[in-house]
């Protein structure tokens, strides 16, 4: 396990803040919910309980998971984590969240970050899908990308005419290296931006066709993670 330091109160709540307003990427661990843990982000939080929006399908039966202790992780610049109680676990339309406590502190990992990478706003990524059985194609502004999704500032009228449950390929490239990605993602949000801009959540596809991408990516983003951490060293 990484070395992690407690921080107090007032930090904690402060990074806590700060995560919510980015919708930071969460991973949270519950034997309530399974052996497996699961993904998502922070969507919205007040003084007593913090709302995480899963990416992905998972069956769960809210009425078990209820009380459940579990492990929260997430990724704010560094990689951060807490021990907290299952409050909920809401579903509206195809999404599902989990609300837990929150917690009156926090701790920071020392060393290893989450496999996620905020990029500059120069990055973008290129996103295809079909609709009303034609292609339709847009240029988006790549936020964040993880070994899991990504997440990307596209013009409001483009993401309208984006369906739920619509398959989309997202070509992009990281920063730092020439390799050029394709991989095809399912949307997991859509929640107002910028004016005229809304921000797009996508979950990866774990369909084979995808799968030597993704695992360079993984590869890519967890040699950025090193690099970064021994530059913190």
């Amino acid at each position: 396990m990484n070395p992690s330091t407690l921080l107090d109160q007032t930090q904690s709540q402060m990074i806590l803040d700060q995560a919510i307003r980015g919708q930071a990427q969460v991973v949270l661990e519950s034997a309530a919910i399974g052996p497996r843990s699961v993904n998502g982000f922070f969507l919205s939080g007040d003084g007593r309980a913090l709302l995480i929006e899963l990416t992905g399908q998972h069956a769960m039966n809210p009425s078990a998971v209820v009380n459940g202790e579990c492990e929260v992780q997430f990724f704010g610049g560094k990689r951060y984590r807490f021990s907290s109680t299952i409050q909920g676990a809401p579903q509206w339309g195809e999404s599902r969240a989990i609300s837990v406590r929150r917690p009156e502190i926090i701790s920071v990992s020392e060393r290893r970050r989450l496999l996620r990478a905020t990029l500059a706003p120069s990055s973008s990524v290129e996103l295809t899908w079909q609709s009303a059985g034609g292609p339709f194609r847009c240029a988006a502004i790549l936020l964040n990308v993880g070994a899991g999704g990504l997440a990307c500032r596209v013009p409001a009228d483009a993401a309208r005419g984006i369906a739920p449950d619509a398959t989309i390929t997202a070509a992009f490239q990281l920063p730092w290296q020439g390799r050029a990605y394709r991989i095809t993602a399912n949307v997991t949000n859509k929640t107002p931006g910028s004016e005229g801009n809304m921000i797009l959540g996508l979950a990866f596809d774990d369909s084979g066709a995808c799968a030597a991408d993704r695992a360079h990516l993984r590869e890519a983003l967890e040699r950025s993670a090193e690099a970064a951490s021994v530059g913190e060293a």
